[in-house]
């Protein structure tokens, strides 16, 4: 099972999640958007990544992977659903805030992970990926399941008493 991370559940006591999905056999990689992210720590580190999407002015040349039509119009429906269609057309985006920075990264990273065929997103990013219905939307549309990381703990305990 192909299992990507994102940013916000590699906190310590999370991290533990990621150790044991290993034991268990999982696939476990994250972005290299979250690499950047998360400047390398030491739980990062141990963990495979994959390139993230090239966008231009965000991600460095070297790391990130071109993106098919595909992808850019993936990206794209990423970007409208994690900000409810807030998000700034694609030539008024030079001067992004914060908080559309990292809907950026996110949809960045939302969009590898559908690119590489993984099967299960793992995040706590309750308002961007799950609430208002577009966790139905984004696992429908993007065959693909997401899970926060309670849910994903409670399925590798399932997994875990399955192999007992």
């Amino acid at each position: 099972m192909k299992i990507t991370v994102d940013a916000n559940i590699l906190d310590s006591d999370k991290s533990k999640l990621v150790e044991k999905a290993r034991r268990l056999g999982f696939d476990i990689t994250l972005v290299t958007v979250t690499e950047r992210e998360r400047q390398l720590s030491d739980l990062t580190q141990d963990i495979e990544s994959i390139p993230e999407d090239f966008v231009l002015d965000e991600g460095p040349l070297n790391v990130g992977a071109l993106g098919s039509d595909d992808d850019a119009k993936i990206f794209e429906d990423l970007l409208r659903v994690i900000s409810n269609g807030a998000f700034p057309a694609k030539d008024k985006r030079s001067n992004l805030s914060p908080g559309e920075k990292r809907q950026l990264r996110d949809a960045i990273a939302f969009t590898s992970h559908v690119r590489d065929g993984r099967k299960i997103f793992v995040t706590d990013d309750q308002k961007g990926f799950i609430s208002c219905g577009r966790g139905d939307y984004l696992e429908s549309t993007y065959c693909t399941r997401i899970m926060t990381t309670s849910a994903f703990r409670d399925h590798l305990e399932q997994v875990e008493r399955s192999d007992a």
